[in-house]
């Protein structure tokens, strides 16, 4: 007897899902998130994704040193410090 395939089932992004999203992205990890609103670390980052939000802990520290593809260290003349 062949196993039963796992059917998936979306569940549509209520308003207050998506406001709290938007308030809580900035300062707590995916994890924290997905666990406070009931839903799977990839459907927040999607859904984050869509709205265009942006994460501070996901996002290099603006004194990391950038890096091209082969590792070397990209020199920036044009970089200010932030004052």
């Amino acid at each position: 007897m062949a196993a039963k395939k796992k059917k998936l089932v979306r569940k549509i992004w209520s308003s207050e899902d998506a406001k709290l999203l938007k308030r809580l992205y900035p300062r707590k990890s995916i994890r924290q998130i997905a666990d406070q609103i009931g839903r799977s670390l990839k459907a927040v980052q999607l859904k984050a994704s869509e709205m265009g939000l942006k994460n501070q802990r996901s996002t290099s520290s603006i004194w990391a040193e950038p890096k091209d593809r082969t590792g070397f260290l990209i020199f920036n003349r044009q970089a200010t410090i932030a004052k």
